[in-house]
């Protein structure tokens, strides 16, 4: 009966439990505008509860696929209410409305909003089930973007039970290699950071190859595995020895 008053016959309070009552019911539609009703409201009490206001309707719009209006109502939370604790909640459901969004946008302002919001997910969603992925793509960001050092400590962050563990891995590997070549042509061949670099990549590509062979995804290694044979033999050409013959045999 209540629910098909208006806003102005209920007023702000009554307003607010016919739209929490539709959330509990998961009438999401009809709370998102009750909700919206709600955002200029003056009323003392709703001011005190106005944080959990945009969650609400983030949450509601993000169950109906409004993801642009969902990343708005989150995007309100998080500068108005910054130590909300709806905060951590918010900050999941912010990743995914704005991977959605630039899944279906795939322009420069909605990959910045995605990335914005990789930080925002990585730094306080309270159960970051995806943050392999949020990780690797952060990673691919600060790689675009010639932050190495950035790039590499995300990629670092990659569980083994991504998709993208190979790419990321290999990603790391190659800076090592690169890093080695550096040294060489600097002098610095017999040098202690050399030697511990040279060790730590040698562990980390025989770790690599293990890892190509026993993946069980079926995806074509070929070219891969062509990268990372020229891996190898830069990697014993750099290394403080500076092994050619081994170089020559992966070769």
């Amino acid at each position: 009966m209540f629910s098909d008053l208006s806003y102005t016959e209920l007023g702000p309070i009554g307003n607010l439990a016919i739209a929490d009552w539709d959330f509990d019911q998961k009438q999401y539609a009809k709370a998102i505008v009750r909700y919206k009703h709600l955002l200029t409201s003056s009323d003392p009490l709703i001011k005190k509860r106005m944080d959990d206001v945009y969650f609400r309707s983030g949450y509601c719009l993000c169950k109906k696929e409004h993801w642009q209006d969902a990343l708005a109502s989150f995007e309100s939370l998080f500068n108005k209410f910054p130590h909300s604790s709806s905060t951590g909640k918010a900050a999941c459901l912010y990743y995914v409305a704005a991977n959605n969004h630039y899944k279906e946008n795939p322009e420069k302002s909605a990959y910045t909003r995605y990335i914005e919001a990789i930080k925002i997910y990585l730094k306080r969603c309270n159960d970051p089930k995806d943050k392999s992925e949020a990780h690797f793509q952060l990673g691919k960001y600060y790689q675009d973007k010639e932050k190495t050092e950035k790039a590499l400590k995300e990629f670092s962050l990659v569980g083994k039970d991504s998709p993208n563990y190979l790419e990321a891995r290999y990603s790391i590997v190659t800076s090592n290699v690169d890093k080695l070549e550096s040294l060489n042509k600097s002098g610095l061949r017999r040098s202690g950071s050399t030697k511990k670099i040279y060790q730590d990549t040698k562990r980390q590509l025989d770790e690599y190859q293990k890892l190509m062979l026993n993946q069980e995804d079926g995806r074509d290694t070929k070219e891969l595995e062509a990268h990372i044979t020229l891996l190898q033999a830069k990697l014993y050409i750099y290394s403080p020895e500076g092994t050619y013959k081994k170089a020559l045999k992966k070769l």
